[in-house]
């Protein structure tokens, strides 16, 4: 055991660590069956600003044999100051744009 333990190559990892809050926001989209769910959580992150931290899905609701409503939870934090309530508005309607363009999505308000 010692011989493999040796011979195992010591690499560390860090994350940065904001001392910022972090603002939790839902986006429930409708859209067709044929997306899935994990494409459209990679979509969300594409219009990156830097303050998306993570995307998670938190539930799926059929609406009909061809819709369903996803819901994902949005992680976002700056590292260097407390976002306003502006950036966070300004950040989902740029999530919620992008994926209208790419998949035609719709949501409810």
């Amino acid at each position: 055991l010692e011989n493999i333990l040796s011979n195992l190559e010591k690499t560390q990892s860090y994350e940065r660590i904001s001392s910022q809050p972090a603002v939790m926001r839902d986006i429930t989209v409708d859209l067709p069956k044929k997306y899935e769910a994990n494409t459209i959580s990679n979509e969300i992150t594409k219009p990156i600003s830097g303050f998306v931290q993570s995307v998670k899905l938190v539930s799926i609701f059929d609406l009909d044999k061809e819709f369903r409503s996803l819901t994902y939870r949005v992680k976002m934090q700056d590292f260097e100051q407390t976002l306003t309530s502006k950036q966070i508005e300004d950040e989902v309607n740029k999530i919620k744009n992008h994926l209208i363009t790419c998949f035609q999505a719709k949501f409810r308000v």
